[in-house]
């Protein structure tokens, strides 16, 4: 059974935008092909090695990621090149992506120094946050991908020598002016885009595990899924008239662990793809054949007797409204 690595940085410190969902997605879309995901965690003061496929970094608080940045450069970064060098996936979210560069300078002058993966760097601004909806083309490996995602950073990220993860369509992206979202390069990706990002972006997961399984020495064609469920989720968040006129009534759950019931009623292996505007009468897709994929709900007034340890819920802007 083919097997991909993944080594998740400072889980605890660096997943309030639903990182956790989005390592979900990857161990998800593994096991529906008949492989394996082994995750390990590396937090403060953990040093890790060069063997994994695949980093996840996420986003935190500014507290949280002062202490981190303090922390990754000395415990991780040599690793870390040493692994993207040779073809290990880095995948980057938010806060994390700030730290990919090289380094986030706040309103008060203080420095937060990044290792330097990705030729960027990130300023905070005294101007309005860049918040909301967010739509990019993206390219990878030659193929052209509209990506879907939501925002909220105060720093405006200016590229160097490598190029945006995709071009602007609705939304603000890295500054609010230039055009450009996240950037990328070899198996390296650093974006805004998150509430989470992978769930309603399948190609783009399928791309991140294609990149690891050809790291780890096996064949990396994956066999087409059945992203009937996953393709309407994006669709919807893809339309940005959608998106504004939801009002925060737009709701995603992603399914991280197995639960013998859900709401009112047991699981049934099936997960709502699109969101239908009324309240919620039951959620579905807790089982073990759910797991990782995105599940709509609708009314947040209704969500939260419904909810269990099994699921990460996010309001209609994105945010991580629960994680229980």
């Amino acid at each position: 059974m083919s097997t991909v690595r993944l080594c998740h940085l400072y889980p605890a410190e660096m997943s309030i935008y639903a990182d956790r969902g989005n390592i979900a997605v990857l161990r998800r879309r593994l096991e529906w092909r008949g492989m394996t995901l082994e995750v390990t965690g590396a937090g403060l003061g953990e040093p890790i090695d060069d063997t994994f496929d695949v980093y996840y970094l996420g986003g935190g608080q500014d507290r949280d990621q002062e202490v981190v940045a303090a922390d990754l450069g000395p415990t991780k970064a040599d690793a870390l090149r040493s692994a993207t060098d040779d073809g290990a996936v880095f995948l980057a979210v938010c806060g994390g992506y700030q730290l990919a560069g090289h380094g986030y300078t706040g309103v008060d002058g203080s420095r937060m120094p990044g290792i330097g993966l990705l030729d960027v760097d990130t300023v905070a601004s005294t101007g309005p946050r860049l918040i909301g909806d967010v739509i990019i083309d993206a390219e990878l490996d030659g193929v052209h991908r509209r990506l879907v995602g939501f925002e909220n950073h105060a720093g405006r990220t200016s590229l160097g020598d490598v190029r945006p993860l995709g071009r602007v369509v609705h939304g603000h992206g890295n500054d609010g002016a230039s055009g450009g979202e996240g950037a990328t390069r070899d198996h390296i990706i650093g974006t805004y885009l998150h509430g989470p990002l992978l769930p309603k972006n399948p190609a783009l997961a399928d791309a991140v595990l294609g990149w690891a399984l050809g790291h780890a020495g096996h064949d990396a064609a994956l066999e087409p899924l059945d992203d009937a469920l996953e393709t309407r989720a994006h669709a919807v968040a893809a339309d940005a008239k959608f998106a504004h006129r939801t009002h925060g009534r737009k709701l995603q759950v992603v399914v991280q662990d197995v639960e013998a019931d859900i709401g009112d009623g047991p699981a049934d292996g099936h997960a709502a793809g699109v969101v239908v505007p009324g309240e919620i009468e039951h959620m579905r897709g807790a089982d073990v054949g759910a797991l990782g994929r995105s599940v709509a709900v609708d009314d947040a007034r209704r969500l939260w007797p419904a909810c269990r340890p099994c699921v990460q819920a996010f309001d209609g802007n994105g945010f991580a409204a629960q994680n229980d």
